[in-house]
């Protein structure tokens, strides 16, 4: 054979691969850019960095599950018992603000605006890069670009990690469920001990922390979600802040950055709640403060139980923690008293 003729059957033989693998990411659609499942298979949401972006093109709901780690432990059921309707998790671990605002943009975009997207916001979010994102992200699946769309259907990792996932889960009927998807409780150990073995407690700072640049920051990564705020008038948009464990306050407390969080709890209070058709909840509540300062309730310093979050859902419906212009200032100051005067030692008897 020659070497022409060899070069020429290589050729072919790729075209026909990368057109086979094609024609079944299109059809099979794992991660619905295109469609729903055919075929009468039920959909495989597996990756929320992957598979978010095509359930807002593709699939119908009325409400919105967002933001990381914090919020995936909701049950859909019971969020459809406070808002009504159906609701979707488009939650993603380690994601920030700048993530978001690519989930804001798609649902933005849809034909019928969500009835309410409720989120967690926290210090998490504030000192994020408003240019980068802390983990790999899939741009091209949540752009406008077709051109890009080579990169899912020629995709042989899409292929192999999706497309035949979604087939074989299909035929052992392992399809994951709805109600607790991305739920990550069962996966760790909750408890005062598992919390204490993760932390390592720092040493006392004296360095003074630039609180201006923090605020700075946390107004950079409001104004990624202000803009969809402000875009989508008839939606209403829920906030919560996490509520964090004590031994998390040790940490800022001891790095001496208690002052330059509640800075920036402050700078969002006020560009959240001059907003009309938003809600901010920040609980100060000794009911939550004990919840707070019991490290059982925690797989570590900031993860709480999905117990939780059920008990956040309720609030919410009671309207308890309302974060308004005319009480933020007494709700923080409320806040930050209790995390300042806290005996942070008793954590660890």
């Amino acid at each position: 054979m020659t070497g022409k003729k060899f070069a020429r059957i290589t050729l072919i033989l790729t075209a026909v691969l990368l057109a086979s693998v094609a024609t079944v990411n299109i059809l099979i659609d794992p991660l619905f850019q295109y469609h729903k499942p055919w075929f009468g298979m039920k959909s495989v949401i597996t990756n929320e960095r992957y598979q978010n972006a095509g359930v807002i093109k593709n699939f119908d709901f009325d409400n919105v599950v967002m933001g990381n780690s914090f919020s995936e432990n909701f049950r859909l059921s019971e969020v459809d018992n406070i808002f009504g309707g159906t609701s979707s998790k488009l939650t993603m671990n380690g994601s920030t603000a700048l993530e978001w605002s690519y989930i804001l943009s798609l649902l933005y975009d849809r034909s019928h605006h969500p009835e309410v997207i409720m989120m967690n916001i926290d210090p998490y979010v504030f000192k994020a890069s408003t240019e980068q994102t802390i983990f790999p992200f899939p741009s091209f699946l949540y752009n406008k670009n077709i051109v890009d769309d080579v990169e899912y259907m020629f995709n042989y990792s899409i292929f192999n990690d999706f497309t035949v996932e979604t087939i074989n889960r299909n035929i052992m009927n392992d399809i994951p469920e709805n109600d607790t998807l991305f739920m990550w409780e069962n996966d760790f150990k909750i408890g005062k001990d598992y919390v204490l073995k993760d932390y390592q407690r720092p040493k006392i700072s004296k360095e003074n922390p630039d609180i201006n640049a923090y605020v700075e920051n946390t107004t950079k990564n409001l104004t990624l979600l202000t803009k969809y705020i402000d875009l989508m008038r008839e939606t209403e948009f829920i906030f919560f802040v996490s509520p964090f464990s004590m031994a998390y306050w040790d940490e800022q407390s001891r790095l001496n950055s208690v002052a330059m969080q509640k800075a920036a709890y402050i700078e969002m209070c006020k560009v959240l709640t001059c907003r009309d058709n938003v809600k901010l909840y920040i609980w100060t509540d000794d009911e939550m403060l004990c919840v707070m300062s019991n490290l059982d309730n925690y797989k570590d310093t900031r993860h709480y139980s999905a117990a939780i979050n059920s008990d956040i859902l309720n609030r919410i419906k009671e309207n308890r923690g309302l974060i308004s212009k005319e009480n933020y200032d007494l709700e923080i100051e409320r806040l930050f008293r209790f995390i300042e005067t806290f005996d942070y030692d008793s954590l660890f008897l």
